[in-house]
């Protein structure tokens, strides 16, 4: 079996999920990893568990013979990493948001083109199993047209943003926010359920713990981006959507998945569950026969493990064969998303709904 070399830049999501499950695909070779935050050898080893580690990335793209780089740090870094690793003929896997403007995202479009390299983007829930069901649903015609999606995410995060600092997620000038963590997950999933663009949003980002104090009162952090957003908007194909993340509350509700059709109704809860319900019916229970995960997995990546793992192996048969998945999101996917993000940022800066620009 063909076997691919993978060099990893960041230890956090990228040495801890990410790479494991590389390393559980057999046409996958994880050469090695480099951290992006001034840790030592020592430090990345005993976090991640690999051994062959740079702290510079840069080093590690000129001293390894590697076929793919995955780019897992904050997105202000994307673009540098991105077209760093392209121009040293690398493929690349990058993390969402793909960029912090849609520019940037166009650039790296006509770099990977202009040096024959592959371009994806970490769109992973695209393959979680309940989504999978959901898109062929669709595709067999078993809701007939979509006219609204909803999407929420509730998650008890006030204690949380109330104690510990956030670090880049809290700074704006790092791309932080919740709406650029999962709110970039939720537009790709309006996109690739419909199979249409998104044509106009109005987006409102709120930030409900602005400042982490101590004990005495004294600001030790403030933050400059939303813990909860509300976006609404429409499709190029007529199908109207809701997306909302909330999480600065004491409980939540956990993730929620509708998607409304002429013929029929599905609702995924949590990514785990499945309800289907077709004409004059009620709901019933989607059957989802999910394999285990591997017992050796790190306890963080194990939620992951299915939607990552369905999503590397459909790189890698597009790398060995050319073999196209339909859901296998590249670097155009990615700059589409990123559209959409720069329309509601603008939607925020002039409280009015905004068109996104049609490319």
């Amino acid at each position: 079996m063909k076997q691919y070399n993978v060099g990893i830049i960041g230890t956090g999501f990228g040495g801890l999920v990410q790479g494991p499950i590389f390393d559980l695909h057999p046409g996958f070779n994880v050469q090695a990893i480099s951290s992006v935050s001034g840790q030592t050898s020592e430090e990345i080893t005993k976090k991640t568990g690999f051994t062959n580690v740079y702290t510079n990335w840069k080093e590690m793209l000129r001293n390894e013979e590697l076929d793919l780089i995955v780019v897992s740090s904050i997105p202000t870094q994307h673009y540098e990493m991105a077209k760093e690793a392209i121009v040293t003929k690398h493929h690349v896997l990058c993390e969402k948001p793909f960029t912090t403007k849609a520019d940037d995202s166009r650039q790296l479009i006509q770099l990977k083109n202009h040096w024959k390299k592959t371009g994806f983007i970490d769109l992973e829930w695209r393959f979680q199993p309940t989504r999978q069901k959901a898109k062929r649903l669709i595709e067999e015609g078993i809701l007939g047209d979509i006219i609204h999606i909803d999407f929420e995410t509730s998650m008890p995060g006030y204690k949380g943003l109330t104690t510990a600092p956030r670090g880049w997620l809290g700074d704006k000038n790092a791309y932080g926010g919740m709406f650029g963590a999962l709110g970039s997950h939720m537009v790709d999933a309006i996109h690739w359920l419909t199979d249409s663009k998104i044509t106009k949003v109005f987006g409102r980002l709120k930030t409900v713990v602005p400042e982490l104090k101590n004990e005495a009162g004294e600001v030790m952090e403030r933050r400059t981006t939303d813990d909860l957003f509300t976006i609404t908007g429409d499709t190029q194909s007529g199908a109207s959507f809701t997306l909302q993340t909330v999480t600065p509350v004491r409980h939540g509700f956990g993730s929620s998945l509708r998607i409304y059709g002429t013929k029929g109704t599905i609702q995924i809860l949590n990514d785990q569950k499945m309800l289907l319900a077709v004409g004059d019916e009620g709901f019933e229970e989607v059957e989802l026969n999910l394999e285990p995960v591997p017992e050796t997995l790190h306890k963080r990546a194990e939620r992951y493990y299915h939607a990552f793992y369905a999503h590397i192996d459909a790189i890698y048969n597009y790398l060995r064969d050319d073999e196209k998945h339909p859901d296998l999101p590249f670097f155009e996917d990615g700059h589409q998303k990123q559209l959409v993000m720069d329309a509601v940022f603008e939607s925020v800066k002039n409280g009015k709904l905004t068109k996104v620009t049609k490319e």
